[in-house]
């Protein structure tokens, strides 16, 4: 069995070896975290995550704790990334460009804290706080304000020159202006060597993942690699189409006339115009920078680009001389690393799920795998095209991601970890739920049951209906959904408005407090239904949250949007494929019954336009609103007139900001010039200054 299909059991305690052992091991796990760092620092293809590589790492460090004899001269412990690739000419760094040693608690970071305040006979000392940026480390050096050379990592000591592809960056100033940046007089240093890193936004790799696709091009799993694959491009001309980026985090003791603390160095690249990051702050006390951590930590997912964790630097330079460094990493800084996003396990089997539409989605069960503190156990595979693509066949080792801290799915399959008995998944030809023909239509990727009373498309749709975007019956979860289902009681949506009449507590066996409970909520529904959020509930085919919202503001009715012909909906804006959905949804005669037995039980919501203040505006928002819900808001501007994004686009004629704000909308607002409102102000043009947040039910 190869390096990358071996997975040792970690063990965390050198102690529990016998030195024999503990020598075989040892050199077992040389070997591989070897065969790991060229694959992530030369080939730019891992193919295990962070976590592990991490184990495998403090494993290695455990064992040579307890038998210092054991270290060898060119243990991984010693030694920082990889050696220079062919292809690339060799630059020797003036000073090591070392690793950062990771954390992963709170109490290492305090330990580390009060040990070097113990060491520099301190009773506190500060630190800076940055991001750990997950990218690609590079040096720069500038001698009299002009870019000389730029080197990545590579093995601490050199690394590889490409200088034509860092010139390609726009971020990276050719020659540094002359007084700086910020309209004070700015001192540049004769020799000035700078370290920052490379990366890729998140949008934008998004995009480059999708072109890449599109041209059959290697693909990236994560940005960090994007941004590595990018940098070390033998021909420049291929960097510069790609989007990178860099934040300036260091300048280095090489640097002539280099400031006393870091606080200052990064003050002096500030005003020479060099882009460092805004979320770095000084603290004085170990409670300020866990506080930081944790704050950082919750804003992750809204930076526009990937970090990992954060990194604390004592401030003071003599300070970091005097601590010094290990063999691979300086004393007076640590990583203290965020729960990791990404892990690989296995594929245990793949069952198609039938949705609310009909349509079958494959879903993989997986060995469960923590990550980012949650048990993942389940993961779609969305369609059989995708699965086709990924090439994902059951008992592969894959690479698992949490996307936006909560929807895990698949990045990769570990190919290299295969033995041969993995099998292809192929979606089943009879829906797993009623045995009816599965259809497949030539104009979408998704297999779909025709069958409209098939008992899984049923229990979706009324978990759909109830939910709290849609008709809001709270208390309707699944367990209750599944015995409405099988027991007959509910065979169309609108049979919910029946269950009031009847006893649940005797059908479904239910208590008399939770059948009340229902009962009231689904009378509730009726009172407070809203037009857009019944066209969401309904489930036509194609109509989201946002599209329901349009059609209720265009049509303003129910019964117009069903008796819309094509040329209504052309006008509304809809293309083909949209418009000819509902067609075919209103069409459909069970659907236009289920719209009758509903305008006869009460529900029959029409538009009722409170004023034109945003006519032909459209608006976003971000943050929470501390007067009224979200989507009270929402449809607040549906009724003057407006109409709201999830997205900030040159477009977007408002962004209102609300209290913890996510970064992306606003740094795409300042991008495109859009005017902001704060809650007040949105208030203030809603005509409703005096609005209290209405208690939840």
């Amino acid at each position: 069995m190869s390096a990358v299909q071996k997975r040792p059991k970690p063990l965390r305690n050198g102690r529990t070896l016998s030195k024999a052992q503990a020598r075989r091991r040892a050199a077992e796990l040389r070997r591989q975290i070897d065969e790991h760092d060229y694959r992530y620092y030369i080939s730019d293809s891992p193919v295990i995550s962070d976590a592990e590589y991490d184990e495998l790492k403090r494993e290695l460090i455990a064992i040579e704790e307890r038998f210092t004899d054991l270290v060898t001269p060119d243990s991984p412990t010693l030694r920082v990334g990889g050696m220079p690739r062919e292809g690339f000419v060799s630059i020797r760094h003036e000073t090591p460009m070392l690793s950062i040693q990771s954390i992963w608690s709170e109490e290492d970071f305090r330990h580390f804290f009060n040990t070097r305040c113990q060491e520099l006979h301190e009773k506190s000392c500060i630190l800076i706080g940055e991001p750990k940026y997950d990218g690609t480390s590079i040096e720069l050096v500038y001698d009299n304000a002009e870019l000389r050379s730029a080197s990545t990592r590579g093995d601490g000591h050199s690394g590889e020159d490409v200088t034509a592809n860092a010139k390609t960056i726009r971020e990276i100033p050719l020659r540094l202006p002359a007084g700086g940046q910020r309209r004070k007089k700015v001192r540049i240093p004769g020799h000035l060597v700078l370290r920052g890193e490379v990366y890729m936004d998140k949008n934008e790799f998004e995009q480059f993942n999708r072109k890449q696709e599109d041209l059959g091009a290697k693909t990236f799993a994560n940005p960090r690699n994007a941004a590595a694959g990018s940098l070390r491009q033998l021909d420049p001309k291929i960097t510069a189409k790609r989007s990178l980026h860099i934040f300036f985090w260091e300048v280095t003791s090489a640097t002539h006339d280099r400031p006393a603390s870091h606080w200052d160095c990064l003050e002096l690249m500030k005003d020479l115009g060099l882009k460092t990051n805004p979320h770095v702050g000084p603290f004085e006390s170990p409670d300020e920078a866990v506080q930081w951590f944790e704050q950082m930590k919750n804003r992750r997912e809204q930076l526009p680009y990937e970090i990992d964790g954060c990194v604390f630097k004592v401030a003071n330079l003599a300070d970091q001389e005097r601590l010094g460094t290990r063999a691979a990493n300086p004393r007076w800084v640590v990583a203290w690393k965020f729960p990791p996003l990404q892990k690989t396990t296995r594929v245990k089997s793949i069952e198609a799920y039938v949705g609310r539409t009909g349509a079958l989605t494959p879903v993989a069960t997986l060995e469960p795998v923590h990550i980012g503190g949650v048990e993942v156990t389940h993961v779609t595979l969305h369609n059989q095209d995708e699965i086709d693509r990924k090439d994902i066949r059951i008992g592969d080792t894959v690479l698992v991601e949490r996307a936006g801290d909560v929807i895990p799915h698949v990045v990769q399959v570990i190919k290299e970890r295969r033995n041969g008995r993995q099998r292809k998944y192929n979606l089943p030809r009879l829906c797993p739920a009623c045995g009816s023909q599965v259809a497949c239509v030539e104009t979408e990727v998704i297999a779909r049951c025709p069958n409209t009373s098939c008992p899984a498309r049923l229990r979706e749709a009324i978990l759909h209906f109830a939910s709290t975007e849609a008709m809001d019956i709270r208390g309707l979860g699944g367990k209750l959904a599944d015995q409405l289902v099988s027991k007959g009681i509910v065979k169309n949506l609108a049979d919910l408005y029946d269950l009031p009449r009847k006893d649940l507590k005797q059908l479904i066996r239910m208590g008399d407090k939770s059948a009340q409970n229902i009962n009231n909520s689904i009378e509730r529904s009726k009172e407070n239904a809203q037009l857009g959020r019944l066209i969401y509930g309904l489930g036509i085919p194609h109509v989201g949250r946002a599209l329901a919202t349009d059609l209720a503001t265009h049509f303003r009715s129910i019964d117009k949007l069903v008796d819309a012909g094509e040329e209504a909906l052309r006008t509304a804006g809809l293309g083909a494929v949209v418009s000819g959905a509902i067609r075919k949804w209103s069409a459909n005669r069970e659907n236009q019954e289920l719209i009758q037995r509903l305008k006869r039980v009460g529900i029959n919501p029409k538009l009722q336009r409170k004023g034109s203040r945003f006519e032909g505006k459209t608006l976003v928002f971000t943050g929470e609103l501390g007067r009224m819900k979200r989507d009270e808001a929402k449809d607040a501007v549906v009724q003057q007139g407006g109409r709201v994004s999830e997205c900030v686009s040159g477009n977007t004629d408002f962004l209102v900001i609300g209290t913890n704000p996510g970064g992306t909308k606003t740094e795409d607002a300042r991008k495109h010039g859009t005017r902001t409102l704060n809650e007040a102000e949105f208030l203030r043009l809603i005509g409703a200054g005096g609005h209290r947040r209405r208690e939840a039910a």
